[in-house]
């Protein structure tokens, strides 16, 4: 009997271990799904992407247009730290009513980023909103254009906080983010000198162009703002490892960690956007002019060259013009547009002349062409140089690889004599063409065979795309009836691009 008893008691001891084993392993399962699920719904997880995300991007806006002079409308009255805690179903309310056709759902992770807008973020929201007034009416634009839902807008907050200048670790540049050869496969011109990247108006049809291919792609927006992030390669594999869903919610898990944020991000700004009053969060004055013009500059031009007859500061024109990475507009390769607020457009025209008959080379040493110093090397040894006889025309046929510098380097002429010589509008030249190149002598001779008959001199000039007499005139330090009359027109006389006309001189 005692011994049964033993037994019993022992049986009874391996089963009350056996069950706490199993109830412990059982919670600690459910821990672990609810720390899983934690990532996603708890908004005080200390390992949470968002932080960084919105770190970077204040950074973006503080070192962008509104360091050190942050202004505010006077009729609105905002509250610093004002930072309500409102129900669910407020927020789901009013994302509900905003009239898009992007889906705009709740959940915990989308509350995170509202309530971080509107508390420890609002400061930089005000700033925002003051951009936004420069930068959202052109975007919008261009996307009601394209046939795409305005909101879409909020994307370049996300990706830029508005910083057309913005760079980042992996090299995508610009308001939209393009990585360069993305950029470059949408039409954007990426240089040295220039990157269309940074152009405002040019990218945001880039990206107005990327977003629609993405929709045809996946027919559902979610998906598209998902792979405007992270590549269509990333959502098809995340739509391969859920079944095929084509829900973005349903894919969360299987989306690189920055893109199961960027959505959330971008419902978040929409709710922001559309109710900060309810939040007492008060736009800035935006710091670029409103009221902007442009002009199409069709020669060389420093940004230090425009400041000086403007008045406008090097940084202001480096943020109306962001495109310009090195402050020179290279207007001599092909015309750039130059922007330029309005009330400084007209001071410019009128020095226009002056500005662009400055030679830049005095300043920033971009010479056209260069004497070769003494050389040291033996005779047998010297460079070759293009013999010629004084006065012989040469016709150069174009070698592959060879430009107008190159050629006239090697006969000792100028890059633009060699194009008056061949009307040639432009440096551009291809090879298996002919050149004509003069001498010292036969050029003086070409010259003066554009003395009109009538004792009053004239050059040519071939007609571009977009002149008219007036400009003509202008651009030459002449006048409209000085043209016609050396031409035998009158003022209905019609010109088009590549008909050549007499310019008198003096």
């Amino acid at each position: 009997m005692r011994y049964r008893t033993i037994f019993i008691l022992l049986f009874l001891g391996a089963f009350i271990n056996t069950s706490l084993y199993a109830f412990n392993f059982r919670q600690t399962q459910d821990q672990n799904v609810i720390d899983s699920l934690s990532r996603f719904e708890n908004p005080n997880a200390t390992d949470y992407f968002f932080a960084g995300k919105m770190d970077s991007i204040e950074n973006l806006v503080s070192d962008w247009m509104y360091a050190g002079r942050v202004r505010y409308d006077s009729s609105c009255v905002s509250r610093r730290s004002y930072c309500p805690s409102l129900p669910d179903s407020v927020y789901m309310s009013r994302l509900g009513n905003i009239a898009t056709l992007i889906e705009l759902p709740y959940n915990e992770v989308i509350k995170k980023y509202i309530e971080y807008y509107t508390g420890p973020r609002r400061r930089m929201v005000e700033k925002l909103l003051g951009l936004s007034q420069y930068y959202f009416p052109m975007i919008e634009q261009t996307f009601d254009a394209a046939g795409i839902p305005l909101e879409l807008k909020y994307l370049a907050v996300v990706e830029s906080a508005l910083n057309p200048s913005a760079l980042s670790k992996q090299g995508a540049s610009g308001l939209w983010q393009f990585m360069l050869p993305t950029g470059k496969h949408y039409g954007l011109e990426i240089s040295t000198l220039v990157d269309e990247r940074r152009n405002p108006v040019k990218s945001t049809q880039a990206a107005a162009n990327y977003l629609k291919s993405l929709y045809n792609i996946y027919k559902d927006w979610t998906l598209a703002i998902a792979a405007y992030n992270c590549g269509p390669g990333n959502v098809n594999k995340a739509i391969q490892r859920t079944g095929g869903r084509k829900d973005y919610w349903a894919i969360y898990y299987n989306l690189p960690k920055g893109t199961r944020e960027y959505l959330p991000l971008f419902i978040a700004l929409n709710y922001i956007m559309n109710y900060h009053l309810d939040h007492e969060i008060c736009p800035s004055v935006c710091p670029i002019a409103l009221d902007m013009d442009t002009l199409r500059i069709n020669k060389t031009l420093h940004f230090s060259q425009v400041s000086k007859i403007t008045g406008i500061s090097v940084q202001e024109l480096r943020a109306f013009n962001p495109q310009f990475k090195r402050d020179i507009i290279p207007g001599s390769q092909k015309p750039y547009v130059l922007r330029l607020p309005i009330t400084s457009m007209m001071r410019f025209i009128a020095f226009e002349d002056s500005v662009l008959n400055n030679n830049i080379a005095k300043d920033h040493r971009l010479r056209s062409t260069v004497q070769l110093g003494v050389s040291t090397v033996s005779a047998g040894n010297s460079p070759k140089r293009e013999a010629l006889s004084e006065g012989e025309p040469i016709k150069h046929i174009i070698k592959n690889g060879e430009s107008l510098g190159v050629i006239a380097q090697k006969y000792g002429v100028k890059v633009e004599d060699l194009k008056d010589w061949n009307n040639l509008s432009n440096v551009n030249i291809r090879a298996g063409k002919t050149l004509i190149v003069h001498t010292k002598s036969t050029a003086q001779i070409a010259k003066s065979e554009k003395t009109d008959s009538n004792d009053s001199l004239y050059k040519e000039y071939k007609i571009r795309s977009g002149d008219s007499f007036w400009i003509i005139a202008r651009n030459h330090n002449t006048t409209v009836d000085k043209i016609l009359q050396v031409n035998n027109m009158n003022k209905s006389s019609k010109i088009q691009p590549g008909q050549v006309i007499k310019i008198p001189l003096g």
